[in-house]
């Protein structure tokens, strides 16, 4: 299979495609295997509810609140002067749908908008990591790591779970592209930016603060430069 997919990519057919086009290419396909589950199935692996209920009353004004102190989730109308602040360990999440919800308004009973938002950042993360890998390698190496990323049965799940890691999972891949945005070692505007879409990860999803803090590592090792590893850790 490998090789057929080797023989396929090495045709003078795809050489030809201009990257504009092949990017939009990988990110079509990927968009469509991502949704195709969630077409056929009309529901997500996994929704975090709990995120969710905290955006609409974000949404609606109520406070980043959904539960009392003994962990009974509340009724919009009685949240905002019930209800306890909720821990912010996924803030951005919340924060971001609320921003979704206020524009495109929220119903209880159609969760059809986080699904599509959650499918699209998964699509579009394929696609940056496309990028970062053409420009380390070839055209050749990065459509067929784009291949096994659209295929393997654990992204495709990873993609159907709304509320998890669609933000955390965007802003780190963008952290990456604008850190290897080339070859040659990050200067101050690249660190920063890097920095900022790392944190903006974190905010998203805690989990991401490991990555976060194995790169600062990283760049202190690359650049030899507290002041760089400063910058890059000030977001």
């Amino acid at each position: 299979m490998v090789n057929n997919i080797k023989n396929f990519i090495s045709k003078p057919v795809i050489k030809k495609i201009t990257p504009v086009v092949l990017v939009a290419i990988v990110f079509i396909i990927a968009l469509c295997v991502r949704a195709l589950p969630l077409i056929k199935k009309g529901y997500v692996v996994i929704n975090d509810f709990n995120q969710m209920t905290i955006a609409r009353n974000l949404a609606l004004d109520l406070g980043y609140k959904t539960e009392t102190k003994d962990g009974v989730v509340l009724a919009s109308s009685l949240v905002k002067e019930s209800a306890m602040n909720a821990p912010e360990a996924y803030a951005g999440i919340s924060y971001i749908y609320a921003t979704f919800f206020k524009i495109f308004g929220f119903r209880s009973d159609n969760y059809i908008l986080p699904m599509a938002v959650t499918v699209i950042c998964h699509a579009l993360v394929t696609v940056l990591l496309f990028i970062i890998v053409k420009r380390f390698f070839n055209t050749k190496v990065a459509l067929i790591f784009a291949l096994f990323d659209v295929l393997l049965p654990i992204f495709i799940q990873s993609s159907l779970m709304v509320g998890l890691y669609e933000f955390g999972s965007l802003f780190f891949t963008l952290g990456l592209l604008f850190y290897f945005l080339n070859k040659t070692r990050p200067g101050w505007i690249r660190i920063l930016l890097a920095g900022i879409f790392f944190t903006l990860a974190v905010i998203s999803r805690n989990a991401f603060l490991f990555s976060y803090g194995a790169f600062a590592i990283y760049d202190l090792y690359i650049n030899r430069s507290v002041k760089k590893l400063l910058l890059f850790i000030s977001p």
